[in-house]
């Protein structure tokens, strides 16, 4: 069987998130891939760090999730009052 550099499944997925027909189960899935992967970059460096300037990138990138984490609520919360 061949493999393709593009997956159509990849367009299909994309396609889906941006009419908003996801399942609900697919956006808990990837909260849960997306917490996953910050506590392993996070552990990884703010806890773990060999160097200062690591573990300052570390405490630099919880910082920025949280940002964005804020911002997203905020704009679904705008989101669902129009």
């Amino acid at each position: 069987m061949a493999r393709y550099a593009f997956d159509p499944m990849v367009g299909v997925e994309i396609a889906l998130a941006f009419k908003g027909l996801e399942a609900r189960w697919v956006r808990i899935q990837r909260g849960i891939l997306h917490l996953g992967t910050f506590v392993l970059f996070f552990g990884g460096s703010a806890i773990k760090g060999e160097t200062m300037t690591i573990k300052a990138l570390g405490v630099a990138l919880a910082l920025v999730a949280l940002m964005a984490v804020i911002k997203g609520v905020r704009l679904r919360r705008a989101q669902e009052a129009t």
